[in-house]
Formats: C-alpha cells, structure tokens, sequence
C-alpha cells in the first residue's frame, strides 16, 4: 500500500460522469448525448477538455504511461522492472514453454503450473503470491493519480486506471498465440482487494483499492465471464501507513493484520477457496509485505494460486 496525503477536492469530472449515468438511465443515449452537450468530457486528471470517448488529455496521457514499456520487461513473480529477462519473452515462460499463467495441455485439471522463473532480484526471495502485474512505474503523475484515487471524490479516475490494469492482465493472463501452443490459460475465478481498515475508508469515502478490484472485474468479465468479485479479505486491527515505515517495520505492521472474510449467510463459518486462482488488486506495491500477508491468508484458505496486479510498482532500491 502506498504514500498517502490529504483528501483532494471533488473532481468536476467525478461530477460529471454521475450525472451522465444518470441521462443515461433515465433517458437512455439520447439523454446521454443531451448531457454531452452541456457537460463537455474533461480529464480526469487536470480537468482539460478533451474528446468524449478519452480519459486523459494529451499532457498526463503521456506522464502516465511514460513507464508502460519499461514494466512490459518487469518480472512475472515479483513485478520489478529491469531485474532480469524474467518475465520478458521466453525467458518469462514457465518451465515447459508454455506462456505465463497457462497450464500445460498435459497437465491434470486445476493442477498449479509450474512457478515462473525468478529474476536475480527475488531469486532469494520468498512470497507468498505467485506472480505480480504492474502497469506502471510508481512516481512521477503516477503516483499524484493513485494517491487520489483512494478517495471516494475520484471513483471516475480509479475507473480509468483500473480499464487499463484490467487490459494488462489480459494480456499476461491471456497473451496471443502465434505458435499453435494449445496451453489453456490459467484464468483467475476470483477477483478481491486489498482490505482497509473501517476507520480508513470513512476518512478516505468510498474509494481505494475495492472501486479498482470491481472496476477490473467489469472490464475483464466481458472476456473472461466466468470471473466475479468477491469481498475475501478483511482486516483485523489497525493498521499504521505502509509509507511512513522501513522494510522490517512494514513486515512486523501488516502480521497478522488480515483474515479471510465470513460469508454473510453463515457468519460462523470461514470462506473456502479450496483450488481457486486468486486475483488480489491493489493500487500500488512497494515491498510486496502487504500483498505477501494477504496471499498468505489467501493460500490458508484453499488458494490454488494468488497472482496480485497493481496500478503502479515502486522500483527503487
């Protein structure tokens, strides 16, 4: 979980798109387009004008996706950028050559496939989650928009961002096949996030890293049917600011801080995930100590495989 700061000013573009959904369900295209008119597309960023069908204008379009090349090189397991040819061509296949995140034509059903090489940066390292998608690199315009889409004024910037993680994953997830590979891709059944405290989220409105979880899940669900959402996790204690720590401490802050959601018709009873594939989102990842608790958490509940994938990654250090 990354930096934080205080709350930005509600978004004329935030306003904006309420209203539209609101042309839209009651006077369907034709109130939409009547909206259109009045209310002119801005950027969810900077509120420039800019064309309907856009989300940002051409100065943050670029600032923002000024790493995605870079990350496209990052490392299958631990999402590091530049740490190896893990990840990046055919050195980021498993094993046996089939692309990432499939299953090999050979394998049982909803057996795990085999791990994903290691970079020279985690080879020593242990983590509970199975692969990491980042889209970006965490700075710059990158990190202003994921601090503000935490907060419930800006639903309409973490929509964007969160089409774009979700057009990511496909293509790790799912990659074309110009070879004839018969591999079936391991697709995730299960989408979640990254829990925040009750205390946190009424500070914050109703933002954060669930609107970019149910985001993806939308954007994905129209190729992938079979996913949903589910609220999986929860906390159990507060917990301090990720970014106000060192490493140890981020480690020791986040223990034990998680459990597994009950499920509200039997509350007694704990959620099974037995042989399920797991997709944890959250917004941002620094040392992995908060995605790592939730996929332990994830995995003691039956967890097949927990893959994490996050708007931006910090790759410092």
């Amino acid at each position: 979980m990354g930096a934080d700061s205080s709350p930005p000013n509600a978004a004329p573009a935030a306003r904006r798109l309420r209203l539209l959904e609101r042309g839209a369900r009651f006077g369907g295209q034709l109130g939409r387009q009547a909206l259109e008119l009045v209310l002119p597309s801005t950027c969810r960023l900077c509120d420039a004008c800019i064309a309907p069908e856009r989300d940002f204008c051409a100065d943050c379009r670029p600032q923002l996706e000024s790493s995605e090349s870079l990350m496209r090189s990052a490392c299958l397991r631990c999402g590091h950028p530049g740490a190896g040819t893990a990840g990046a061509g055919t050195a980021g296949a498993n094993h046996r050559g089939a692309a990432p995140f499939a299953l090999a034509a050979a394998d049982p059903p909803g057996q795990q496939p085999p791990p994903l090489d290691r970079c020279p940066r985690c080879k020593r390292e242990t983590y509970a989650f199975d692969g990491c998608i980042a889209l970006w690199s965490y700075d710059g315009l990158v990190r202003s928009a994921v601090v503000a889409a935490k907060y419930g004024s800006q639903i309409s910037l973490a929509d964007a961002l969160a089409r774009r993680l979700a057009r990511r994953i496909r293509e790790v997830i799912e990659p074309p096949s110009d070879d004839g590979n018969n591999a079936e891709s391991d697709i995730p059944n299960l989408i979640t996030s990254v829990p925040s405290h009750l205390w946190r989220r009424i500070q914050r409105g109703a933002g954060g890293s669930r609107v970019l979880a149910r985001s993806v899940t939308r954007a994905l669900g129209r190729d992938w049917p079979g996913v949903a959402y589910a609220d999986l996790l929860a906390t159990t204690r507060k917990i301090n600011k990720q970014a106000w720590l060192g490493e140890k401490e981020r480690i020791a802050n986040v223990s034990g801080a998680f459990r597994t959601s009950r499920t509200p018709w039997r509350p007694w009873q704990r959620r099974s995930l037995a042989g399920k594939h797991v997709l944890l989102i959250d917004d941002v990842m620094t040392t992995g100590a908060t995605a790592g608790e939730n996929a332990k958490v994830l995995k003691q509940a039956g967890a097949r495989r927990v893959t994490v994938a996050v708007v931006a990654r910090a790759c410092s250090g």
